[in-house]
């Protein structure tokens, strides 16, 4: 006779559960136990919380039926809750609207200007929005980094109008965030095979941006300060074993070979991949360009529903994403646009939180 399986209890610890994760209801009790700015509504931002699953590695004492006992690692998984950038964004606009007096900035910290062409950290074109490269050297490896450096600041409205007309004027709070992105992902445990991140301005940009309002105090809870990206990367870091690179679609390019810019993706793409004005190969290229589109937008905003679509593409043996072509190819992208719509408007009724459960990279 098999024995039978139970599924563990969800376990609330804090501001995470483990094992599993919460109910909607739960996970709204528990945003509206933690503490707002005077005035503010908690169910005015309980449709911003997303849920950030990560592996735990854990190591338990179990006993035998003899009464000895053993110690034994594991892995659990446990949910941590998280407040989208946009949310707090909403948040720190609506607690500066509250008083009349004040006047609330967010703007990015010019970066020290290169403006050689010829140097690897020139940034002549992206210094005043805040971006500087950063490169970290291992061995005879260098990774670059993209820097994004964005300061939020709350100013009482006269000084402020003082400021601009050129007085020395400090605000009334104020803080400063920063969020560095590798500039390059790889396919695969072949470090040759790295291509450009497309995405990595609009990452950085967010990150730096949320960052500076988590310092702030702009809902400082579940994961505090930190990005999605910083939690998930901190369980990685402690699970075993650590997963292996290869979460990215193979790079996009034409039959020639040569790359595909993310830019090059119309938002028409289902309409041309049926166009008659199109060859047959053309239209697979709009397509591929229009899955690297899509894989920026799951992989940056719901990494969980991208691990998952990863999963879907790994069991059907897809392999390179240049090796599919017409009805498949139409097939893959009509999942991605259909799986990040699920993800982003997963249906609850009035009173419930969104719940995107997130996995990222």
């Amino acid at each position: 006779m098999e024995a039978s399986v139970q599924a563990v209890e969800v376990v609330r610890e804090g501001s995470r559960w483990r094992h599993g994760p919460p109910s909607p209801e739960d996970l709204g009790n528990w945003f509206r136990e933690q503490r707002l700015h005077d005035g503010m509504i908690h169910d005015r931002y309980v449709g911003g919380l997303v849920l950030i699953p990560a592996k735990d590695k854990v190591t338990r004492t179990y006993a035998r039926q003899n009464g000895s006992r053993y110690v034994a690692d594991g892995e659990e998984v446990i949910y941590t809750p998280y407040v989208k950038v946009d949310t707090r964004i909403a948040y720190f606009r609506d607690y500066v609207a509250m008083h009349e007096d004040w006047v609330g900035k967010i703007r990015p910290v010019p970066a020290r200007l290169i403006d050689d062409v010829e140097s690897p950290y020139f940034n002549g074109h992206i210094a005043d929005r805040g971006f500087a490269i950063h490169p970290i050297r291992v061995g005879d490896q260098t990774t670059y980094y993209l820097a994004c450096t964005m300061e939020v600041a709350i100013y009482e409205r006269e000084s402020y109008l003082q400021r601009l007309k050129g007085a020395h004027v400090e605000p009334i709070m104020q803080a400063v965030g920063t969020k560095q992105v590798a500039m390059t992902r790889s396919y695969g445990a072949n470090s040759r095979s790295a291509f450009p991140d497309d995405n990595c301005l609009m990452k950085g940009e967010t990150g730096g941006v949320g960052r500076a309002l988590g310092f702030l105090g702009m809902l400082v809870i579940g994961t505090g300060v930190a990005t999605a990206e910083d939690i998930q990367e901190a369980f990685g870091e402690q699970s075993a074993p650590a997963p292996a690179p290869g979460g990215d679609l193979p790079p996009v390019v034409n039959r020639e070979g040569q790359p595909l810019e993310a830019a090059q993706a119309p938002a028409q793409a289902a309409q041309a991949a049926v166009s008659p004005e199109l060859t047959m190969e053309q239209r697979d290229e709009v397509l591929r360009a229009r899955a690297l589109e899509l894989q920026g937008q799951m992989e940056g905003e719901f990494p969980q529903a991208w691990s998952d679509f990863m999963g879907w593409w790994r069991a059907r043996d897809f392999g390179a994403l240049t090796t599919l072509t017409g009805p498949a190819l139409r097939g893959a992208v009509q999942k991605l646009e259909r799986d990040l719509d699920s993800a982003r408007n997963r249906p609850l009724s009035d009173s419930e939180p969104t719940l995107t459960e997130t996995k990222l990279p």
